[in-house]
């Protein structure tokens, strides 16, 4: 495949190729031919033009050599492929030419730190992989031999039996991971996202706490919000989504304003688990909690009387009442009458008694007319029986 025919590149006559005089071609459409992969019998004859023959000036041949390279590839750095096709071209056009001696050990030196790159990355990544994989491995054998099949029965059925475990509680299981994770530091995002991924992946729920652990001493290596919340919404139940929404969630939040309306949107989810951590990710913010943003995503939510969902509202009221309990009275009394008892409860734990009686005076309304309710619906199933 040819570039666009130009007027001063190739005409064709009895099937043979022959060149035209490239001398008045635009300095900028030689650059384009070359860059465009012209075919490389043609190339020694652009490539003289565009050097500007014998007669140009040259103040320094390697700076000449390097305009001269920039032009001709896109992006303004030479690879070891294009370096070796333009050595063989420039070596053809100007034979001799002494600005060639200066050119060639430059590609050369160029070329050689091309190739130590590709090796270092390419012997980087090798020992990312390995250590990646021997991280797992020597996870799961530590976790495998300490297995506490009692323990674990019970341990699976505080989790509803959602998840199969080691039966490793949380001591445990940070005294045998803790000497294996010092071997594998992360230096990069990248690392943390294959670690996490690997671990997540497993079914055990002790390599979704370790995974975690080690999410929580590397949470600058965050890779993006969608990292995040595909971890939410992946065997999501609380013991995980709330450190997600706490630590990493409420980390990359404070450090990337502009992400504050994700977790409006986040608020208008159908999965219950993404609103539960838009309600809860400002819980370790203390005196930099966004207070509108909070009782706005509250208020959204106050009529979901999904119990995950009260207890989010509840427990972000309570810690904000830690330093600003004026502001929490204000919105439970207001929204008092939307609010479960067990929100009103859990968010006015930390109150001034004057402050407390006050919001759970809308719980005992609450729990009166709910019991008028009850008692209603009871006196009209008696009153069936009787007929």
């Amino acid at each position: 495949t040819h570039p666009k025919q130009h007027k001063h590149q190739y005409h064709h006559k009895q099937k043979r190729r022959f060149l035209y005089n490239f001398s008045t071609t635009p300095y900028k459409t030689l650059s384009k031919l070359v860059r465009m992969g012209v075919p490389r019998q043609h190339r020694p004859q652009i490539w003289y033009y565009l050097s500007g023959g014998k007669e140009k000036k040259r103040n320094s041949a390697t700076t000449y050599w390097t305009s001269l390279l920039n032009s001709a590839v896109s992006d303004g750095e030479l690879d070891a492929g294009t370096a070796e096709q333009i050595s063989l071209d420039v070596g053809r056009t100007l034979p001799g030419h002494p600005l060639f001696d200066s050119f060639e050990p430059l590609c050369n030196e160029w070329m050689r730190k091309e190739r130590e790159r590709k090796e270092r990355e390419t012997e980087r990544e090798r020992e990312e992989i390995m250590a990646r994989t021997a991280l797992g491995i020597q996870l799961q054998l530590a976790f495998e031999s300490n297995r506490n099949a009692k323990k674990a029965v019970h341990m699976q059925g505080y989790l509803r039996d959602q998840f199969i475990l080691f039966g490793l509680q949380q001591p445990e299981r940070r005294k045998i991971a803790l000497p294996i994770l010092k071997e594998h530091p992360l230096t990069s995002s990248k690392q943390l996202k294959e670690v996490i991924d690997d671990l997540w992946d497993l079914p055990e729920r002790e390599f979704q706490y370790t995974a975690m652990d080690i999410w929580k001493g590397n949470l600058k290596y965050t890779p993006s919000l969608s990292f995040i919340r595909g971890k939410i919404i992946s065997k999501s139940w609380w013991d995980t989504v709330d450190f997600l929404a706490s630590h990493p969630l409420g980390e990359w939040v404070r450090a990337h304003p502009k992400a504050k309306e994700q977790m409006r949107k986040w608020n208008e989810e159908e999965n219950m688990w993404l609103r539960r951590s838009s309600i809860i990710h400002q819980l370790r913010y203390k005196h930099e909690v966004d207070k509108d943003l909070l009782f706005e995503l509250i208020e959204n939510q106050a009529d979901d009387h999904e119990f995950f969902i009260q207890k989010a509202i509840g427990w972000s009221l309570r810690e904000l009442s830690k330093t600003d309990r004026d502001s929490v009275t204000s919105c439970m009394d207001r929204l008092g009458p939307r609010l479960s008892t067990l929100a009103l409860r859990e968010g006015s734990k930390y109150l001034e008694e004057e402050q407390r009686v006050k919001v759970m005076s809308h719980a005992k309304r609450k729990n009166s007319t709910e019991n008028k309710k009850e008692e209603k619906k009871e006196g009209n199933k008696r009153k069936k029986r009787k007929e």
